[in-house]
């Protein structure tokens, strides 16, 4: 199977189902539902057999009928659980999530049999995509679209309320933990305040000095104590960071679903100190010409700039610059990683 033919079913699903680029994400978490469960791709197609969709699941064998499931049914079969638990994983509501897997188990399944049949391994894209430890080779029996009787391993039931077993539902993509470096900056503050508080101490004035000799008057020094000098703070300019939004393949469109976190880093821009400039950085994957790639970044720099410019932002404090497919953060030899290429970066260049 092409990889292409998994990204065109993603696009779809994304434009289908208005869910935009969390359909990838949601297709696989639903593969490896689909493949990593008891009796893999066989036992999945059994619940639905068991819940007397078996006319169904015998015409999605091979691509031959493609209509959508409805979303109760859908909750029916997977159950409701499992549903909420892979839509809290791609940042989903449980409706938008039951919706789209509606859409996707029939695509999905007649992509994984052609001819018809229940391969006995899957393809390595897919297995790539999923991720080679979430799908189990002695899971794939084959099957035949004639209804035969199927193996007592795959006909294991999965109670409709239980959790997804975390070796068919892990996250793949990896986290980024920062307690480190806020731990580092906190203790560096502690230690900055101490510092401070040292030197701002009063020094003590010279000590009372007193004659040797009876007869004669006391003398004492006057007490001096230094003035304490208070430095006025400077208010620090707001982290500005980076926000990074991802494209469909050759649009410029920017996605519906940026837009607050266009409005929260317009605010952020808005309270830099005056001189400021920040850089709109264009990106794409290297699928197409580079000429024309380098154009189609250019734009789509140019339209984040005039989303902000259209929050309030200072037009002179934005400028748009397309690189091209030059500066990848992720690998062009998958779907997943051409979605995180085709971007723009916001960065603060000039204070």
């Amino acid at each position: 199977m092409a990889t292409t033919t998994l990204d065109n079913l993603i696009m779809e699903s994304g434009r289908a189902t208005g869910i935009g680029a969390a359909a990838e994400p949601l297709t696989r978490e639903l593969l490896k539902l689909m493949t990593g469960g008891p009796g893999g791709l066989s036992g999945f197609l059994d619940r639905f057999r068991s819940a007397g969709l078996g006319a169904e699941v015998s015409s999605y064998l091979g691509g031959r009928n493609e209509a959508a499931l409805p979303p109760n049914t859908v909750d029916s079969v997977i159950g409701e659980g499992n549903v909420a638990n892979i839509a809290k994983r791609v940042g989903l509501a449980p409706a938008a999530a039951s919706s789209a897997l509606g859409f996707e188990i029939p695509r999905l399944v007649g992509l994984l049999t052609p001819g018809g049949k229940v391969p006995t391994a899957l393809p390595s894209d897919i297995q790539s995509f999923v991720g080679e430890d979430q799908v189990r080779p002695e899971a794939m029996a084959t099957i035949r679209d004639s209804g035969d009787q199927v193996r007592p391993a795959a006909m294991a039931t999965i109670k409709e309320d239980e959790q997804v077993r975390p070796t068919a539902m892990a996250t793949v993509r990896p986290r980024r933990n920062y307690g480190l470096l806020i731990g580092l900056l906190v203790l560096l503050g502690i230690l900055a305040g101490l510092l401070w508080a040292l030197m701002a101490r009063p020094r003590p004035g010279p000590i009372a000095l007193t004659a040797p000799t009876v007869t004669a008057p006391t003398v004492t020094a006057p007490t001096v104590t230094a003035p304490t000098i208070t430095t006025p703070a400077v208010p620090a300019a707001p982290a500005l960071g980076h926000l990074v939004l991802n494209f469909r393949t050759g649009s410029a469109a920017v996605p519906g679903s940026a837009m607050p976190e266009l409005q929260q880093t317009a605010t952020l821009i808005k309270r830099l100190p005056p001189g400021s400039v920040v850089e709109i950085g264009g990106h794409t994957d290297n699928v197409g010409n580079a000429a024309s790639n380098m154009t189609l970044s250019q734009h789509r720099a140019e339209a984040v700039r005039d989303i902000l410019i259209r929050d309030g932002v200072n037009p002179s404090a934005l400028t748009a610059r397309g690189y091209g497919e030059a500066g990848p953060v992720a690998s062009n030899d998958t779907a997943n990683g051409r979605l995180e290429n085709r971007r723009t970066d916001i960065t603060l260049v000039n204070r």
